[in-house]
């Protein structure tokens, strides 16, 4: 594991710019409860830009007030925004995800379990009329897809779990198993 002068040697290295007051202490906490955190910063350094590293650096050393201090129950289901980007936790494994519209539907219809939403209220306004519906039912398709399959990605499990209780088009909705239910933290 490496010191805490080793992480904001590191940070400031792959950023070129000096890692805010306890933000190396605060990851390297972090590091030592969740080491899929670890992956999860390796993939942004090499994903993204320095600035937008350190605003997901500070997000999670902000989080709850510390890195290590904010461990959720590991029984518990998460769906949450935080940012541009998005932690998900399922079945005891934490992710975090960078923000797309499809990730929004999917919090939306986590939300309101066993309910139909129409295509076109996720989507927002949308043209009137069959031809409304039809472009709304596409992109929110096509959304969602792309959503479960980074999902997928990350966290295989999780995405079987969408791509079995998801039901896309006109209306879309999710369905879990009635015996099984998930309670989402929002």
């Amino acid at each position: 594991m490496l010191t805490e002068d080793q992480l904001a040697r590191l940070i400031e290295t792959l950023t070129q710019r000096a890692p805010p007051v306890g933000l190396a202490m605060a990851l390297r906490r972090c590091l030592e409860a969740e080491p899929e955190t670890l992956a999860a910063i390796v993939r942004c350094l090499l994903a993204e830009s320095p600035s937008r590293v350190v605003s997901v650096l500070e997000w999670l050393a902000n989080r709850n007030g510390s890195l290590g201090s904010g461990v959720i129950d590991p029984d518990a289901s998460v769906f949450r925004r935080a940012g541009d980007y998005w932690e998900i936790q399922y079945d005891g494994r934490r992710v975090l995800l960078r923000h797309g519209r499809g990730l929004g539907h999917l919090a939306r219809l986590l939300a309101r379990p066993g309910e139909r939403v129409p295509a076109k209220d996720l989507v927002g306004r949308t043209r009137a009329g069959v031809k409304g519906q039809e472009l709304a039912r596409i992109s929110v398709t096509k959304a969602i897809g792309a959503a479960i399959g980074r999902l997928t990605d990350v966290h295989p499990k999780f995405g079987m779990h969408l791509a079995v209780t998801i039901r896309r088009g006109i209306s879309c909705a999710y369905l879990p198993d009635p015996r099984n239910r998930v309670r989402w933290i929002t």
